[in-house]
């Protein structure tokens, strides 16, 4: 028969892709 070699342990969990920060939206400053 067909030997199929399992892999005992789950592999690692891949780490989460960096955050990227959203881009900055337009500062509009305000004479008050």
């Amino acid at each position: 028969a067909n030997v199929v070699t399992w892999n005992p342990s789950p592999p690692p969990p891949s780490p989460p892709p960096p955050v990227t920060p959203p881009p900055a939206a337009d500062v509009v400053t305000w004479n008050p």
